[in-house]
C-alpha cells in the first residue's frame, strides 16, 4: 500500500487523488510537454477538471514504474 505524509504521520494514499499537469510531469521527469505527448499516445488518461487536465496519481506512478 502506498503511503503519503499528513499531518497526522503516515496515511494511505487516497486512489482518486488528482495531480495537475506540471505535477505529472514532475513525477515522471519529463516536461509538461512530453505529458501532453503521452495522453495523445493513450498512456495517460486525463480526469475532466476545470482548468486544465487532472491525472490520477496511482495511474502517473504507475506509468513511471513501468519505464514509460
Amino acid at each position: 500500500m502506498a503511503l503519503t505524509a499528513g499531518r497526522r504521520g503516515l496515511t494511505p494514499l487516497a486512489r482518486d487523488e488528482l495531480i495537475d499537469l506540471r505535477e505529472a510531469a514532475t513525477i515522471l521527469e519529463v516536461t509538461p510537454d512530453r505529458v501532453d505527448v503521452m495522453v495523445d499516445q493513450g498512456m495517460l488518461e486525463p480526469v475532466a477538471s476545470g482548468r486544465g487536465p487532472r491525472f490520477r496519481r496511482t495511474e502517473v506512478e504507475a506509468v513511471r514504474l513501468a519505464g514509460a
